[in-house]
């Protein structure tokens, strides 16, 4: 029964979203049912959607500190000279 999981010939599959196997109807079947079909799309949509708002947090953050260096570096640049 497992080699017929892992045979690409073979019509028997194991759904991509809920790991049952099931016999697909049609050779790229990689899903049970439309539902397992419609729940993996909205998950992955979710998760790409939360990874993709993490790497803007982690942009703005690298955009800050670059602007703070550029200020920093220019405040030192432009310091009132002192006379001794």
């Amino acid at each position: 029964f497992s080699f017929m999981l892992t045979d690409k010939d073979s019509d028997m599959r194991m759904c991509k979203h809920c790991k049952k196997a099931f016999v697909a109807s049609r050779k790229g079947n990689e899903f049970c049912s439309q539902k397992c079909k419609n729940q993996f799309n909205v998950y992955k949509s979710y998760t790409e959607s939360e990874s993709r708002k993490s790497l803007m947090g982690a942009n703005a953050k690298a955009k800050a500190n670059a602007a703070i260096g550029i200020f920093n570096a220019m405040g030192e640049l432009c310091s009132p000279l002192t006379t001794s």
